[in-house]
């Protein structure tokens, strides 16, 4: 039966080859794992026990390139690299291991042909597909996000803590997302014991945080590409990361049309998304959109329409695309609630690309892998066993085609 499992097998065709061949890619993610994350991999294997003192290659605390230093120990390696099969198969089980998850859930809610739609975009996302055949914090970073989104009951404390403190130890850019979904779940339980417990099961990552925060001086290590890494507010970047989300949005939001266009019918609503779209424009208004690598607009989707209507230092692209990100996430927030569901997942995917304001480089990378785990997870809510036309299903497949396009570029020909 054609179901979900196929999207999985697309996914393992397009990641085994590179890793098989020992490719170590050209760009993007593989030359941050080759530039940042195999030499503080190495660093650990040879001095395991020093991890707060230590010279530091990538920007994140240092669990997952201790572990992966580790492996190499166990391997009885001296050295890890992109050929080092044992230690990147082990960086790809568990980078894969979110998205068969997701695969089992989508098989046990949907029928087989939306599971299978919904399965796609994950599968086919560059980022994805790149954050599990290189070495990196990214792909095992968002295993743990879809382990805290697809957990749908309320989980206990000790689990809570370890998965915030996997999460902050791995990738603490993440950290805000998961933390946002956790305490809005809390405060919807209107249980102070509830809230309490959160606030416990959060601590032991905050302590962590907190240590490191003292230790660098700041988020990233000193020095670590401070070009990159500058501190301070930029807001273009929420602006940006909405664009991603508005082109996705396009895809998710044909499944749910009769639905969603029967909001727009109620006067609030109407009333709520013109102020949530003034925001936006005033956002737009006061800072620049325009394309430009050194003022971090580069790596994105919305960056390369940006010069589409652009007008001195504001692009019209980068405008309609945010407004588009920005109704999205009304939208499928009350799709949510009109099937009864918290939207726990979109209230904590806005407060984390507002977090990103802190971060200089606006990359498609930070957002699209979590702004497709949310639209997938609300969507399996909000869809349940109901059945969409091929056209209504046409602008997400279409989507996909390109992301495969994408991927295909970067991996053919592999290079090694």
């Amino acid at each position: 039966m054609i179901d979900a499992r196929w999207a999985l097998g697309l996914f393992l065709c397009l990641t085994l080859p590179v890793i098989l061949t020992g490719s170590a890619g050209h760009d993007g993610l593989a030359y941050d794992a080759v530039t940042f994350h195999l030499p503080q991999i190495n660093y650990f294997l040879a001095h395991p026990g020093n991890l707060l003192n230590y010279p530091a290659t990538a920007t994140t605390l240092p669990l997952y390139h201790a572990l992966m230093g580790v492996m190499g120990r166990l391997a009885g390696l001296t050295m890890v690299d992109n050929s080092t099969l044992v230690v990147r198969l082990v960086h790809f089980m568990i980078s894969a291991a979110g998205l068969i998850l997701l695969t089992s859930r989508l098989r046990c809610r949907l029928d087989a042909p939306m599971a299978l739609l919904l399965a796609l975009p994950l599968a086919t996302c560059w980022y994805v597909i790149s954050g599990a055949v290189y070495f990196g914090t990214d792909g095992p970073a968002l295993t743990l996000v879809l382990i805290a989104l697809l957990d749908w009951e309320k989980s206990r404390l000790p689990a809570q803590a370890l998965l915030l403190l996997l999460v902050a130890g791995t990738r603490h850019l993440l950290l805000p997302f998961v933390g946002l979904l956790y305490g809005i779940r809390a405060l919807a339980a209107r249980s102070p014991a509830t809230l309490i417990a959160v606030g416990m099961a959060a601590m032991p990552a905050v302590l962590m945080l907190a240590i490191y925060i003292r230790q660098w001086g700041g988020l990233t290590p000193p020095g670590m590409v401070a070009a990159l890494n500058p501190k301070g507010l930029f807001p273009y970047a929420l602006l940006g990361h909405l664009g991603v989300a508005g082109m996705w949005g396009v895809g998710f939001g044909a499944l749910r049309f009769p639905q969603w266009t029967a909001f727009l019918v109620e006067r609030k609503i109407q009333i709520a998304l013109v102020a949530l779209n003034i925001l936006v424009l005033t956002l737009w208004a006061i800072v620049p959109t325009d394309p430009i690598p050194e003022a971090g607009r580069f790596g994105s989707i919305t960056w390369s329409l940006a010069r589409v209507g652009l007008f001195g230092h504001h692009s019209v692209a980068v405008l309609i695309m945010a407004m588009a990100g920005a109704t999205t996430l009304l939208l499928m927030a009350l799709d949510l609630k009109a099937a009864g569901q918290l939207p726990s997942e979109i209230m904590a995917l806005a407060g984390f690309l507002c977090a990103l304001m802190l971060t200089y480089a606006a990359y498609q990378r930070y957002s699209e892998p979590m702004i497709l785990a949310v639209f997938t997870v609300a969507s399996i809510k909000t869809c349940g066993r109901g059945k969409v036309s091929f056209g209504q299903a046409l602008p997400l497949l279409g989507l996909c085609l390109l992301s495969i396009g994408v991927s295909l570029h970067h991996l053919l020909p592999i290079k090694g």
